[in-house]
């Protein structure tokens, strides 16, 4: 009788470490793999045909059929993409909006800044992700139900459970890229306004470059902010010597942008394991310091038609008055110099929806 001695031991070893007794699914046990390159040519290191999914030379060796134990960590088993293994849409983009579904802006994202997007967007879109709390999805998902946009729906508690908000929506930003089917994400915040009709190719020049908001460097004086600390973290985070940005006039500067998603999963493979306890930087500044790292920042164009540090069409400032308010958004919807418009969740004025 011919009997499959690796498919034997397997299940062998299934019905004596099920998932109830080792918290895993046998098939996906170290143990299973381990022995595999053993029953071969003794330990995977060793082994010639054992290969990681974020091995450098993957995709030639699996062309060329010469891999014959794969392996993917653990943490990657419920994602749905993975640059090695999944075919990104290229024709059309994924919005991503971080939103707390609750309060003020929130009121406002839903009742002013959707039928903007309903208003202005095409239909390039291929999915439209909502990240909230668990506690606020039922009524996210409720109030957004009248918007004929492709939702897709995720809580907070799926990614991170840091207890500061606004470091907890960096780490989503980033990390949502393991569900992103697109190969650009458009990452958005819920105190932002479309000003006028975006569509999928504005983002890109001539050549196929992207555009993206910039920033200069400042590390002194009136001009410094919280921006260049974050530049500063994300050096020292991703060791990248900091005197390379000094007088640098095109960093990239804060949401909206558009990431290139395959980048975002190579940047969280480099920050590693442990890079969400460790957190430093945001997400754009992260990002953009990765790409300078890895000689890519020619895929974009410093172009701030998308959003600017300007405060005569953002509405930004602790300190203004209800009408210099009313006068930024005015110039923002009349002269449309800017695509977005931000309102900072802190400005808190009952007559914002009536003009806009």
């Amino acid at each position: 009788m011919k009997v499959n001695v690796i498919e034997y031991f397997i299940q062998l070893f299934g019905i004596h470490c099920p998932p109830e007794l080792t918290g895993q699914n046998w098939f996906y046990s170290d143990a299973i793999l381990s022995y595999l390159a053993y029953v071969y040519n003794g330990t995977l290191g060793s082994y010639p045909q054992f290969c990681e999914l974020w091995y450098s030379d993957f995709n030639e060796r699996l062309k060329n059929n010469q891999i014959a134990v794969l392996n993917q960590y653990k943490f990657f088993f419920n994602f749905p993409t993975h640059p090695n293994l999944f075919t990104f849409v290229k024709e059309k983009f994924t919005i991503f909006i971080p939103t707390r579904g609750e309060g003020y802006t929130f009121e406002l994202f839903v009742n002013v800044a959707m039928p903007l997007y309903e208003r202005f967007l095409n239909d390039n879109i291929y999915e439209f992700i909502i990240c909230c709390p668990e506690k606020n999805k039922e009524t996210v998902k409720s109030k957004l139900s009248k918007f004929k946009f492709p939702f897709v729906y995720f809580v907070d508690e799926n990614f991170c459970e840091h207890e500061n908000p606004w470091i907890k929506q960096q780490i989503i930003k980033l990390e949502i890229c393991y569900y992103i089917k697109t190969k650009h994400y458009l990452i958005l915040d819920d105190d932002m306004y479309l000003t006028k009709e975006l569509s999928f190719s504005d983002f890109f020049d001539k050549h196929g470059n992207i555009f993206y908001s910039f920033e200069s460097w400042s590390d002194n004086g009136p001009n410094f902010a919280n921006n260049t600390q974050w530049v500063m973290d994300s050096c020292e985070r991703l060791n990248y010597p900091l005197s390379e940005l000094k007088n640098s006039k095109h960093l990239m500067g804060v949401t909206p942008q558009l990431f290139i998603t395959k980048v975002v999963h190579q940047l969280l493979h480099v920050l590693g394991k442990n890079w969400k306890n460790e957190f430093k930087g945001s997400e754009y500044s992260l990002y953009w310091i990765f790409l300078l790292q890895t000689l890519r920042t020619h895929y974009y164009t410093p172009c701030n038609t998308f959003f600017a540090m300007d405060h005569e069409y953002q509405v930004l400032r602790h300190s203004l008055q209800k009408e210099q308010v009313k006068n930024i958004i005015n110039n923002a919807f009349t002269n449309k110099v800017y695509y977005f418009l931000v309102i900072q969740s802190w400005i808190k004025y009952d007559f914002i929806h009536e003009l806009i």
